[in-house]
């Protein structure tokens, strides 16, 4: 299928974006995200539908098989493809270039990028690096199991990471989070010695020993309830081979049932305390991906390596809709129109918690309303909020405060 007038700006951007795919690849990714920003939905018979009726719409009627085996192209591997030896689509290595896309967009000091798993059923597992943003997430590096699978996770984890690392310029603070499901010595030590900062949850029972007195307790006994924060450097784990010198956060806010226990190679003092709250945003990231946005739950596509390539329109339509969702909040904090909106020189502070719609749902809106009308425009920049601060009421003894008595 040709691409439509109105679809050239996805293409350009794509081209630019993703330098390694070929025009073909281009243009036949540009059709998945003009059908999946039209029809809202990432499945199939929904983008087949979309661009069907665009195509009607344009004087240029296209049968709708001719379209789906167009876009199943795209996800099939070298050998099943119609053209024979036609190019497969690498999406790991699209990783860093996505990646970097996003950098631009955003011209940021300061990066968080959360870890977790998400699964469909149980078909497939998804293992996922994310850019968390405004309330949501945006997946730029992913690996796909079978839901039957066996095998550590770890290892996949850490080459998702070695494939980022090289992207991020020195000059950008990048935290990484992940919730005790992902808990490993083996992960921590290695973001910090990509010179990024890891923040990982642990368990309430976990023996620490404190480096400044070698008292030993379990790492929920240094917070009395609800209100107060420790932060200390500690010596985690017994075993000569596997002892780590971090510093723990024990972060108990007024309302949550328990407390975080979080570990960091940051000192004490240079580290939020309530930077954790942004792996949150990736569970919202997957509802987008999911039920709330791009359908990905009904899809009928089940081999991993497919899925994979599927993921690659849904992560650039995120940050499409982000983007546009981003202008609009920043037109209406302004209290201008969005074509006179002025990108601020500092970030602003985070509106999570009190949006009435999230910036993707804005976006998607935004977007899908353009293509209707076939003037799509592309927003050249992302904003990230400033990261979040502790409540002021929120009691935080530092261990090397020396007028702070520690709880008993």
């Amino acid at each position: 299928m040709r691409l439509l007038p109105a679809w050239y700006p996805m293409y350009e951007t794509v081209a630019d974006a993703l330098p390694l795919l070929t025009p073909s690849q281009v243009r036949q990714l540009t059709l998945w995200l003009a059908g999946t920003l039209e029809a809202g939905s990432g499945c199939e018979a929904a983008v087949v539908l979309a661009l069907q009726e665009a195509a009607a719409e344009a004087g240029v009627p296209v049968a709708a098989n001719t379209i789906r085996q167009d876009l199943r192209e795209l996800f099939r591997e070298g050998t099943a493809k119609r053209t024979p030896h036609g190019s497969e689509l690498e999406v790991a290595a699209c990783f860093p270039a996505l990646l970097a896309y996003v950098l631009r967009l955003l011209d940021t000091r300061q990066l968080a990028l959360a870890l977790d798993v998400t699964n469909f059923q149980d078909r497939v597992a998804a293992i996922v690096v994310s850019v968390v943003y405004r309330g949501r997430a945006i997946p730029v590096a992913w690996e796909m199991r079978g839901g039957q699978e066996r095998g550590r996770w770890m290892p996949l984890i850490l080459a998702l990471l070695a494939r980022l690392v090289p992207v991020v310029p020195a000059s950008v603070q990048v935290l990484v989070l992940a919730d005790e499901g992902l808990f490993s010595p083996v992960l921590l030590r290695t973001v910090r010695d990509s010179g990024w900062i890891p923040m990982l949850r642990g368990h309430l029972q976990t023996e620490v020993t404190l480096a400044a007195s070698g008292r030993q307790c379990q790492a929920q006994a240094l917070v009395p309830g609800p209100g107060h924060a420790w932060v200390g450097r500690i010596r985690l784990f017994k075993t000569p081979k596997l002892q780590l010198q971090v510093t723990l956060l024990v972060v108990w806010g007024v309302g949550h049932e328990h407390a975080w226990v979080l570990v960091t190679s940051a000192a004490p003092r240079a580290v939020g305390v309530y930077w954790y709250s942004l792996r949150y945003w990736i569970e919202a990231g997957f509802r987008d991906l999911k039920a709330i946005g791009w359908q990905w739950e009904r899809t009928q596509r089940q081999a991993a390596g497919r899925v994979a390539r599927h993921w690659l329109v849904l992560a650039i339509a995120t940050i499409w809709a982000l983007a546009a969702g981003t202008v609009a909040e920043e037109a209406a904090r302004q209290g201008v129109p969005r074509a006179l909106v002025v990108r601020p020189a500092l970030p602003p502070p985070p509106l999570t918690g009190t949006r009435t719609v999230s910036a993707f749902t804005r976006g998607c809106t935004i977007l899908r309303r353009r293509l209707l009308r076939g003037t799509l425009t592309l927003e050249a920049w992302l904003l990230q909020e400033a990261w979040p601060e502790p409540p002021p009421d929120l009691c935080i003894t530092y261990d090397d405060d020396p007028h702070t008595a520690l709880p008993r």
